[in-house]
């Protein structure tokens, strides 16, 4: 009796289970219906801790619920629940990928990099072919190792430079070693086989620490010489982290404009904490830096492509009234990185040096005190001499390191090496007086004989360039003088946006794309009244819109700024605020909103699709656009073109072991190497051609709607064989798109005159091709991402 009542308690126990999981199971679904995602989630927990088996049929919703309701208090600030989320989750479904993926790129999102990879890596493990994870992966990689990395460690010439400045110094006696920001541990590796007795390497960044480690194990005899120390030299004491002071520090922690990445902060801290005083005397052995010291060089610079990226520079944009406004590129006005990088060398369209290069100041490594005066700040002035004429668009910056007193190496243009140079845009408002007849959006014009007055200032390890004013050769007349010159103060209203933003407001003929698209759609459908523009930042397209017609605009607007930018050109424009509704993406599809006319930004400058941008459209298309409404693009057609470049190789792996000077580095760091290489210009960029341009995907946003089906243009798998011109290596697949907005108004993103560079897909292995062959690639097309393989 007493067991047959045990068992009717059980089967109570899981009768009264089943019905608390299958009520809550009915609330997620209600709950996900009414957006409420917070309680969704906690309601799929319990049915996921009450029957494990519901898992794979629950999963999407799942994913749905957790995404949204972790987005949610991410937007709120509300941190520590999100993590608290995120254990809940790993907790009961450990083997969901999706959720693996969504927790690690909302952490990379955050600022938790390492823990960001963690995450991704684990939905990699568990769903290998699962492409948004595997291109989250690459972009977490491409953070912890940028591809500037890949540049440096296949640069034989600064290598070597290294070793033989490293070499030179531990001979004469500096043998006790610290190698800050050690990366891979190379330099750590230079120091040990010149014989330092000891060489400790510290380096913030675990994932890099990691390979650091493997790396010396692999390459050194004796690993136990090299002591890794997982943490900021900032954060280094004696003796807790190294027992002594030592003799020497090695160190490349610079960035295109020298001081970008805490170098005098480095340095400062390194001789009063951790380096042996120098030598008062040559027969003494102190402390002494690797570089021992560098000198910067300033130059002004024309070029139109920079000068299209730094501010807006047309007063009227096909109707589009923007006098009273200037829109300037966010670098340009920052106190924290007031520069962009460029390769000048690779800049479409060139640049001009419009004087001669200027050292402005030199720095001595080696010398603490003169290391704590730059530490302490300075604010100079200094005059540049132009020797031709020309548009003065920006100041270029790029530094020699002396390495020891026979060894420098130079970031110059003209010169084949790793590094970026420093850009610093010249605006208006940076000068303290301006010609009163000159139009304030032109850019100053210089002639031979001018000069240039620049303020250059260092603090807080922030280098700042500035156009202060242009001196004229010749010398005006009293009265000119007299109303010649007006103060920078009247200027107007000035707003900041990112560089690609400015790009494209300066791309006019893709602006003149789109609005004649915009007239057209409403000329072939007359009721057209509603217009939602889901361009990603700031875009004149629904302003341009009201302009011809369009009475209801609806705009995604990430940011007040932008809100306010557009407001205030509204009224310039005398268009009606009471026609512009802003809202959030995502937000539109919790409204009963429908528009007659969807304009779309499908990809990045740099030559991607916007991340999920193609599952975005085609949601928003069911739930919001009217019967007869169209998309604008109407179609589009991804082209490819297999390519040799050994330039584009060394800036996305390790090529050989030759360039690392015999050591082992490519098989350790092969995990951040990625597979997607956006920002690639065909115009700039040495290649060899393999093949004739091919047909990668064709979508059609306008095809017929379905309720229950996928559109064809949200997910593509297919084989395509492909003639080989010409013999060679086939180091990737080179892409860009061929768009038709509407009928015969069409355009290619490898067009020149507009403002798109193109991306790539890295093919792995060396494939060797001959010409007259072909080659067969595996093309995917899913999550917005594009993935191109070698066909087995």
């Amino acid at each position: 009796m007493a067991g047959h009542e045990k068992h009717l308690n059980e089967k109570g126990s899981d009768g009264r289970e089943a019905l608390v999981w299958q009520s809550s199971l009915a609330s997620a679904k209600q709950c996900i219906l009414k957006k409420n995602y917070g309680r969704a989630f906690a309601h799929f927990l319990l049915v996921l801790k009450l029957c494990p088996s519901m898992k794979s049929a629950l999963k999407d919703d799942f994913v749905l619920s957790m995404r949204e309701w972790t987005d949610c208090l991410e937007r709120q600030g509300r941190i520590h629940d999100m993590f608290k989320c995120y254990d809940q989750a790993c907790e009961l479904f450990p083997e969901c990928e999706a959720a693996l993926n969504n927790i690690g790129a909302q952490l990379f999102r955050l600022g938790y990099t390492d823990e960001a990879a963690l995450y991704v890596r684990r939905a990699l493990k568990l769903c290998p072919d699962f492409l948004a994870a595997r291109e989250n992966l690459e972009n977490i990689c491409s953070h912890l190792v940028e591809r500037w990395h890949f540049r440096m460690l296949n640069d034989m010439t600064r290598n070597r430079a290294f070793r033989d400045g490293i070499d030179l110094a531990v001979t004469q006696g500096f043998n006790t070693v610290l190698d800050i920001g050690a990366g891979t541990g190379l330099l750590s590796l230079f120091a040990e086989e010149a014989g330092a007795m000891i060489v400790h390497a510290c380096e913030v960044s675990k994932s890099m620490c990691d390979v650091a480690s493997e790396i010396i194990t692999a390459n050194c005899s004796c690993a136990d010489k090299i002591n890794l120390i997982p943490k900021l030299s900032l954060d280094l004491s004696i003796p807790q982290d190294i027992p002594s002071r030592v003799s020497l520090v090695v160190t490349e922690t610079f960035d295109a404009g020298l001081f970008g990445e805490h170098i005098i902060s480095t340095l400062h801290h390194a001789w009063e904490h951790l380096l042996l005083p120098p030598a008062e005397h040559s027969e003494a052995r102190g402390g002494r830096v690797i570089p021992a010291g560098a000198s910067v060089y300033l130059c002004p610079i024309e070029s139109e492509t920079i000068r299209k990226g730094n501010r807006l520079l047309y007063p009227v944009l096909l109707n589009l009234d923007l006098r009273g406004i200037d829109l300037v590129c966010q670098t340009s006005v920052s106190e924290e990185e007031p520069y962009t990088t460029e390769r000048l060398s690779s800049v479409r369209g060139g640049y001009r040096q419009l004087a001669l290069p200027k050292v402005a100041l030199k720095v001595n490594f080696c010398n603490p005190q003169e290391v704590a005066a730059l530490h302490n700040g300075i604010d100079k002035m200094e005059e540049l001499h132009i020797n031709q004429a020309g548009k003065l668009d920006a100041v270029a910056l790029w530094f020699d390191l002396d390495l020891d007193k026979n060894v420098t190496i130079t970031t110059a243009p003209h010169i084949v090496n790793c590094w970026d140079q420093a850009v610093f845009p010249v605006l208006t408002s940076h000068f303290t007086q301006v010609q009163e007849e000159e139009d304030v959006r032109e850019n100053f014009a210089v002639k031979e004989g001018d000069r240039v007055n620049v303020n250059y200032s260092l603090r807080n390890d922030c280098f700042r360039v500035l156009c202060r004013n242009v001196i004229r050769a010749h010398n005006p007349s009293r009265s000119e003088k007299r109303k010649h010159y007006r103060k920078m103060d009247d200027v107007s209203h000035m707003y900041s946006l990112s560089q690609c933003e400015i790009s494209r407001l300066n791309d006019i003929t893709l602006n003149r794309y789109y609005l004649q698209a915009l007239e057209a759609a409403r000329k072939k459908i007359p009721h057209t009244t509603s217009l939602l523009d889901l361009s990603d930042g700031f875009s004149p397209l629904g302003l341009q819109a009201a302009l011809v017609g369009y009475s209801d605009i609806t705009i995604t607007s990430a940011s007040e700024e932008t809100r306010e930018i557009l407001c205030h050109i509204a009224d310039i424009n005398n268009i009606s605020q009471d026609r512009l509704t802003f809202i959030q993406a995502k937000e539109i599809l919790d409204t009963d909103m429908e528009f007659d006319t969807i304009v779309v930004e499908l990809f990045e400058s740099s030559g991607v699709f916007r991340q999920q941008i193609l599952e975005d459209l085609a949601l928003t298309r069911l739930t919001s656009l009217t019967g007869g409404g169209v998309v604008l693009p109407g179609k589009l057609t991804v082209m490819g073109m297999c390519i040799e470049s050994d330039d584009l190789a060394k800036s996305s792996f390790v090529v050989t072991s030759e360039y690392t000077l015999g050591y082992q580095i490519a098989d350790f760091i092969r995990d951040f190497q990625a597979t997607t290489h956006p920002d690639i210009d065909l115009h700039t960029l040495t290649y060899k051609r393999l093949c004739e341009p091919f047909e990668l995907f064709q979508l059609d946003f306008n095809e017929d709607r379905s309720d229950s089906d996928l559109p064809p243009f949200l997910q593509q798998e297919k084989e395509v064989s492909v003639f080989v011109t010409d013999t060679g290596c086939v180091h990737a697949v080179v892409y860009w798109f061929e768009v038709q907005v509407m009928d015969d108004i069409r355009f290619s993103t490898l067009d020149p005159s507009l403002h798109w560079r193109q991306a790539a897909k890295m093919i792995g292995g060396h494939v060797v091709v001959s010409a007259g062959q072909t080659q067969t690639f595996k093309l995917i097309l899913k999550n917005s991402c594009i993935d191109v393989k070698v066909a087995s």
